[in-house]
C-alpha cells in the first residue's frame, strides 16, 4: 500500500497529490530558502502552493529566535483559506531542518489519497467478514495500525521493499546453502526497481541516512533499509 503512495509522488500525479501550504516560524532567517528547495521543479510546483514566513522558531541550539506572534499566523491562515488549500504542514519527522520540512510536506500532500486508499482497504476487509485489525508495514520494517498510517502515510513509503525483503528472508530459510550469506533482494515494480541487502541475520541492512532520488533529490530522516532505487521512464 505504501508503494502506491510513493508512486503518486514519483509519477507527479496531480490527481493524487494535494497542494500544500507551509507556515515557517523562522524570524528573519531562511527566507531566501523556500520549502522543497531541493525537489525537482515540476514536483515542487505541483505540491508547494504557498509559503508564509512568520516570527518565532528556534536556533540550532534550541534557543528561541523570537516570540511567536499569533496575529501573523492568523493572517497567514486567512491567506491559505482564501487559496482554498486544505493541507497544512505539520512536523512528522526527527532531526534536520530540511529533512523535517521535506517529510512534513510529503506527508501533507499525500494525506487525502492515503486516507481514501486505507479506508477502501478497511472496507474490503469488512466485506470479507475478517475480524482482525489491518496493519501496514513501516519504513523500518515494523508494522503500523491502519488508522495511524492514515495520519502519517510517509512512514509507509518504503513498505514495498520491506515486504519484499520479508518474503526473501522467508524463502532463504528454505535454502540451507544460503543460510550464512548476505543476499541481494531485487524488487521490480511498475515505476522503479529497488535493490537492498539482506544480512546473514536475515534483517535488512539499514541506511545511515535516507535520500530518495528522482531527477534531483529530496531528503528525509526516517529509519529505512539501505535501498538503491532505479527509475524507468517511457518516452512517446
Amino acid at each position: 500500500m505504501g508503494q502506491s503512495f510513493i508512486n503518486a509522488v514519483l509519477e507527479k500525479d496531480q490527481n493524487r497529490l494535494a497542494p500544500v501550504a507551509v507556515i515557517r516560524l523562522c524570524g528573519p532567517f531562511s527566507r531566501d530558502v523556500y520549502p522543497a528547495v531541493d525537489w525537482p521543479e515540476d514536483l515542487r510546483n505541483i505540491v508547494c502552493k504557498y509559503c508564509g514566513f512568520v516570527d518565532g522558531g528556534l536556533e540550532i541550539d534550541g534557543e528561541p529566535i523570537g516570540d511567536i506572534k499569533e496575529s501573523q499566523i492568523a493572517a497567514e491562515c486567512r491567506i491559505i483559506e482564501d487559496l482554498q488549500i486544505r493541507c497544512i504542514v505539520v512536523n512528522v519527522a526527527n532531526l534536520g531542518f530540511i529533512e523535517r520540512e521535506n517529510a512534513a510536506i510529503l506527508n501533507a500532500c499525500i494525506l487525502p489519497f492515503a486516507r481514501s486508499t486505507i479506508s477502501s482497504s478497511e472496507r474490503a476487509v469488512a466485506r470479507l467478514y475478517l475480524r482482525c485489525p489491518l496493519f501496514i508495514t513501516q519504513n523500518d520494517g515494523t508494522i503500523l495500525p491502519a488508522r495511524l498510517a492514515a495520519k502519517v502515510p510517509i512512514r509507509t513509503f518504503s513498505s514495498g521493499p520491506n515486504n519484499s525483503m520479508c518474503a526473501a528472508a522467508f524463502l532463504a530459510k528454505k535454502l540451507n546453502e544460503l543460510d550464512k550469506e548476505s543476499l541481494l533482494v531485487v524488487d521490480i515494480v511498475g515505476t522503479s526497481t529497488d535493490v537492498a541487502m539482506l544480512l546473514p541475520s536475515r534483517l535488512p541492512r539499514q541506511a545511515a541516512a535516507v535520500t530518495l532520488c528522482y531527477r534531483g533529490f529530496w531528503r528525509w530522516n526516517f529509519a529505512c533499509p539501505d535501498v538503491k532505487r532505479c527509475f524507468f521512464f517511457a518516452t512517446i
